[in-house]
């Protein structure tokens, strides 16, 4: 901390257990309470209406282990908002497509989803605009080994819309075009940047 502004960087959540093994074609959470623990929660009011509103951040940070057979397959990680818990139905705030190029036939090779989410737009109700941006990397993705991960899954990385009123369920989900690739998440953490 700076001390300029009078903020720093809160751990917000962090996992308690490893999360889901999941092996499939059709989006799957890897957030269950069964496995992780509790799911994150950005508490109503968390972005609030004030001068410094419009910039402040979150920072969220997804890390684990994937195999893959032979292909060339593809997956998506993506990490989705919602007013709901346990869904995925919610925007995704940050996350790849689903045809995200992997490497052929690795066993536990590790990948890491790191990015920002930032309010653009504070309103009231579901007024509120978000943009999410950061990067895949790891070994289990094909070279360059590193993907773009954004909101909206497509520049400019933004999500409209976004209640941020009420409290908003954070969840991480797979997708992959083989159900012989099993991806599992490790490590989740939200981080309060301002």
């Amino acid at each position: 901390m700076s001390g300029l502004t009078g903020t720093w960087t809160e751990c917000l959540y962090k996992n308690s257990a490893i999360g889901v093994v999941f092996a499939g074609t059709t989006e799957a959470s890897l957030t269950t309470n069964a496995t992780i623990g509790p799911q994150p929660i950005l508490p109503a009011g968390f972005f609030t209406a004030r001068p410094q509103g419009v910039g402040q951040a979150i920072r969220i940070l997804a890390r684990g282990i994937a195999s893959t057979t032979t292909g060339p397959p593809t997956l998506g990680i993506m990490v989705r908002g919602s007013t709901t818990p346990n869904v995925i139905t919610g925007p995704v705030w940050l996350g790849t497509s689903s045809t995200a190029a992997t490497t052929i036939s690795i066993t536990n090779a590790y990948w890491e989803l790191d990015g920002i989410v930032t309010v653009s737009t504070l309103g009231s109700a579901t007024n509120s605009t978000i943009r999410g941006f950061g990067r895949m990397i790891g070994g289990v993705l094909a070279s360059p080994f590193m993907v773009v991960a954004g909101g909206g899954q497509a520049s400019p990385w933004t999500v409209a819309s976004v209640d941020l009123t009420i409290p908003q369920y954070l969840s991480v989900s797979a997708v992959s075009s083989s159900a012989s690739n099993s991806i599992t998440l490790e490590e989740l953490e939200v981080y309060g940047i301002n």
